[in-house]
């Protein structure tokens, strides 16, 4: 059985993300906007070189999968989120990056979910705990800590996370309400997609772990071309994503 690939092995800045994000909205074209970030990066990320296996390579090339060369399959979602970071103020991008980050790399994902569902559970997480699960998964491999380890320190990073009393210890900060309902439409999607789930039901799609830094005060869904709504009984509803119906 081969063993799930990883791919988000670097620790991203929002900024990043934002700089990838705006030169995609403005058309340049793919290698343009990789000579860009070649550029906006060699003095922050400059250990080896551009070359793809350096950390910068790396880097570039998540940024690029998440916001240029992204999927076939994920293009419409994609096109979605950039429609909704061009008519949201820049304070408001972070569930937009979140969300296609956890579409892209279903690894981000687990280790959101772990972190959520730790939160949900205790009020607090460690890296530990969050490692011990990540792990359950992917295997116990030095490349699995190293990569949930930057996933993890860069939620702190994100001001996701804050520490508590104990340096170890973290908590969540205060969560950014979502009142869009395109845009909650669009991360239940998102968070659907990295957990793998067909369907959900609608009563609790906003409390998935993997929303945890995000309040959505009711669950709203846009239908479109790739979610519909189905009736459950006789007062339950139930999201599908709709290339799976």
């Amino acid at each position: 059985m081969s063993r799930p690939s990883i791919g988000f092995t670097q620790r991203i800045e929002l900024e990043w993300l934002e700089w990838t994000a705006q030169m995609a909205l403005a058309g340049l074209s793919e290698d343009e906007i990789y000579a860009e970030l070649q550029n906006r990066l060699r003095p922050i990320v400059s250990v080896g070189g551009h070359d793809n296996r350096s950390n910068r390579g790396k880097v570039v090339g998540i940024l690029l999968k998440i916001w240029v060369k992204t999927v076939k399959e994920l293009r419409p979602f994609r096109d979605e989120g950039l429609a909704l970071l061009a008519q949201s103020p820049a304070p408001c991008h972070l569930p937009i990056h979140w969300g296609m980050i956890m579409a892209t790399y279903p690894f981000f994902g687990t280790v959101v979910d772990a972190v959520g569902r730790l939160l949900q559970l205790q009020g607090t997480v460690t890296f530990a705990q969050v490692g011990r699960r990540v792990q359950e998964k992917y295997g116990e491999r030095e490349s699995i800590h190293r990569a949930t380890q930057r996933v993890f320190y860069g939620l702190h990073d994100w001001s996701v996370l804050k520490h508590t009393d104990e340096r170890t210890v973290f908590t969540n900060t205060d969560l950014m309400e979502i009142n869009s309902t395109s845009l909650s439409s669009w991360l239940i999607e998102a968070a659907m997609i990295t957990i793998g789930a067909q369907s959900t039901p609608l009563s609790t799609s906003t409390k998935m772990p993997v929303l945890f830094p995000f309040s959505i005060p009711e669950p709203r869904i846009t239908s479109n071309e790739r979610l519909e709504i189905f009736r459950q009984g006789l007062d339950s509803d139930v999201i599908m994503r709709a290339e799976l119906i």
